[in-house]
């Protein structure tokens, strides 16, 4: 009986990781993807330079090496071709968030 009470408990701290960890993803994804749309290069380089540090414990470096690129490689002052990385970013940022989240297809 003993047994089975650990495995409950390591089951329930694997799921509530697994749910804090798809949070803060959905998080850090909405919020990255909406200073690129409002066009706010500086203001998304600051929370890039605030949460990468906790993005990389959670994703594959490989992963996010691109979009690091991309946010840093910006602009701080919004301009035509500002627009055209931040629409990159957005776009690098999709497919970060669509291999984090939790689908059949990240599953199996």
């Amino acid at each position: 009986m003993k047994r089975i009470w650990i495995a409950v408990v390591l089951i329930a701290l694997t799921v509530t990781c697994c749910i804090s960890e798809q949070i803060y993803v959905k998080n850090f994804y909405t919020t990255i993807d909406t200073l690129a749309k409002e066009e706010k290069p500086k203001e998304l380089k600051e929370y890039w330079k605030e949460k990468n540090d906790t993005a990389y414990i959670f994703s594959p470096h490989d992963m996010l090496d691109e979009l690091a690129q991309s946010i840093n490689a910006l602009d701080d002052d919004p301009n035509a071709e500002t627009k055209k990385d931040l629409n990159d970013v957005r776009a690098i940022n999709k497919v970060y968030y669509e291999n984090q989240r939790i689908t059949p297809s990240n599953i199996f």
